[in-house]
């Protein structure tokens, strides 16, 4: 198991024990995931909300998706006042930025075609996360749908207000890409 623990933090980033015992359980459990590229949905952590969340176009047209996550480091600390070895546990929050394109997320028509709401979630993210259409527009229901499948998350992550008639997402948004005027 140490080789093991060696090997894959060489390998990966991978903070503390990559594979901790136990003692309880009397067993061992990876405290990472493995995922295909082509998984379905982004990794999204326990506790995040779409406030953690950013979208980002990429010139490319590709997407930068990155979320705040809690990390903690254990270690060892040596007492030299009564010699003894105290646990140690630090916590940090640190970005994780994950790349994907459009179709991840809202995938084109097997014409080829983007569906309007792919291109509503470009609009929003060149406008940087504001856009004036209608309280009942499908093309932003649907894309938040999917928004709300593709992360796990049941909070909406677009909102409508009334009195300017305007989407606003509850998550920021950015683009490299000048909006069409």
């Amino acid at each position: 198991m140490r080789r093991l623990r060696a090997l894959l933090q060489s390998l990966i980033d991978i903070d503390g024990d990559p594979v901790p015992n136990q003692k309880k359980a009397d067993a061992c459990s990876c405290s990472f995931e493995i995922r295909l590229a082509d998984d379905d949905g982004y990794p999204t952590h326990a506790g995040a909300t779409w406030i953690d969340f950013s979208f980002h176009e990429r010139a490319d047209g590709r997407l930068l998706v990155s979320t705040g996550e809690k990390q903690r480091r254990r270690g060892l600390a040596f007492d030299q006042t009564d010699d003894t070895v105290r646990a140690e546990v630090a916590e940090t929050t640190g970005e994780a930025v994950r790349t994907y394109s459009i179709d991840d997320i809202v995938p084109r028509s097997p014409s080829g075609n983007m569906p309007a709401e792919g291109i509503a979630l470009v609009a929003l993210l060149r406008s940087g996360g504001r856009i004036e259409r209608p309280g009942g527009d499908m093309a932003i229901l649907t894309l938040a749908h999917r928004l709300r499948r593709w992360t796990g998350l049941a909070q909406d992550p677009l909102s409508f207000s009334e009195s300017t008639s305007t989407w606003l997402a509850s998550f920021s948004c950015s683009s490299a890409i000048a909006a069409r005027k």
